[in-house]
């Protein structure tokens, strides 16, 4: 016998028993760093899962979408920086919270749907995709990167239903779809069960630009081809691009192992790493340190110390270009969290790695930056000019089958005899992702 669902008849954003039962929070007060009731959110406490949940404790939808509102333009728009107790990252802290409980109570016990839920739940997605990109830097103690890669898959499933559920009524797909899909599928597009939540979406959905980007991004990295890569990364949505970072730390450590067997006797130089890889400036020192680099004679070029183990473990859960934290939309949370971007059309045809005229002795062109100082009169770093063969991407692998199998030869890192058993610790594995239809658990 299917339970009945609760109706909210709270009409503030925190019923008044809860407020005056716990702390006051920083983004709780005014401007003058004043309490102010009506500014109170009701927030999530893990402790409170067993608790029985009264009707007057749980807020409809309209009081819901206030709640939301109040969010983007007063907590984030307004009072974050204000002071030490309103710095963003306790902005996250609060808002996470605040949102959580949204999906978890309000919209879950009452059983609610429709585009006013979709809206909350699209907003929630964004916001933790950009905390996700954001915060990479911080220590694991001040931000939780599983705990916040948890919130956006359980938002995704939670859309996913509501998907379907407004397709059964209308027989048309929500607007935003398409795209909410695509980063469903990002969740997956390099391990098992990416090919069945492919085929479990609609042709339309199939066909759209943002699917068709994610299955280009896919073949980048099972390639390892890091120009095309990050071609697509300058031309999708800032909010794709952003979960995109979030799933495909491997391409960067693939990469830095081929470069490892590659360049194990002879320098090579930075720019590789900088201009080509786009490694981020800030994490240069930890790089070298990852795959035990020491600069040469020449403070341009690198050399590695083949004799020492790997420290992978070392580099952080999302790898976030320089040239990413230039964005406009990146820098500005309100901004990211605005639809207008997403909804955009692109063209894949823009997906196009760019070109270089080196080639080697073969007349193959190689995907390689050269040194941008005269390198006429020094063997040693015309020595250094020979590209990885691993980022060499060949004919075959440009026609490779990308079906489950391709994740497991790209998962073999190409590796010497002297890297040590940290090249395959378990901090280096990337996560393992939810079965098709079952969220996230980190």
């Amino acid at each position: 016998m299917k339970v009945k669902a609760k109706v909210g008849t709270c009409q503030n954003m925190c019923p008044e028993t809860e407020y005056k039962n716990r702390p006051i929070n920083a983004f709780e007060c005014d401007l003058n760093g004043k309490f102010q009731p009506k500014l109170a959110i009701k927030e999530y406490h893990r402790s409170d899962q067993g608790r029985q949940i009264r009707e007057k404790d749980l807020r409809p939808l309209p009081v819901l979408l206030k709640t939301l509102d109040h969010i983007l333009n007063y907590v984030i728009g307004q009072k974050t920086n204000t002071s030490p107790e309103t710095s963003e990252i306790q902005m996250y802290y609060f808002v996470r919270d605040r949102l959580r409980i949204i999906r978890s109570e309000d919209i879950t016990v009452q059983n609610l749907d429709g585009p006013g839920v979709i809206r909350i739940l699209e907003t929630s997605c964004l916001f933790f995709i950009w905390a996700g990109t954001r915060f990479n830097m911080e220590n694991r103690e001040i931000f939780d990167y599983k705990q916040n890669v948890e919130q956006i898959t359980q938002s995704l499933l939670s859309l996913t239903d509501l998907y379907d559920k407004y397709f059964e009524e209308t027989h048309q797909h929500y607007p935003s779809e398409p795209f909410f899909r695509s980063l469903d599928l990002i969740t997956y597009f390099i391990y098992p069960g990416f090919m069945v939540k492919l085929l479990s979406f609609s042709d339309e959905i199939r066909n759209s630009n943002y699917i068709q980007a994610v299955l280009e991004i896919r073949k980048a990295i099972l390639t390892r081809d890091i120009s095309l890569f990050l071609s697509i990364l300058d031309h999708v949505p800032v909010q794709m691009a952003s979960y995109i970072l979030q799933r495909s730390k491997i391409i960067w450590e693939d990469i830095g192992y081929a470069l490892r067997v590659s360049f194990s006797k002879r320098p090579f130089p930075k720019t590789f790493l900088t201009d080509f890889m786009r490694i981020p400036n800030e994490l240069i020192n930890t790089w070298s340190k990852s795959f035990v680099l020491s600069k040469s004679q020449d403070q341009n070029y690198f050399t590695y110390d083949v004799k020492s183990s790997l420290k992978t473990s070392l580099l952080p859960d999302v790898i976030v270009p320089d040239s990413f934290r230039l964005i406009q939309k990146f820098n500005n949370p309100n901004e990211f969290l605005s639809m207008d971007e997403a909804t955009s059309s692109f063209s894949i045809k823009d997906f196009v790695a760019p070109k270089t005229d080196f080639t080697n002795d073969d007349n193959q062109t190689m995907p390689i930056i050269q040194n941008k100082e005269d390198n006429s009169n020094n063997e040693t770093k015309k020595a250094t000019a020979q590209p990885a063969a691993p980022l060499t991407q060949t004919k075959e692998a440009e026609n490779e089958n990308l079906g489950e199998e391709s994740f497991q030869q790209l998962a073999v890192h190409q590796k010497e005899e002297s890297i040590q058993e940290e090249s395959t610790n378990q901090e280096n594995t990337p996560m393992s992702p939810p079965e098709p239809d079952v969220p996230m658990m980190m």
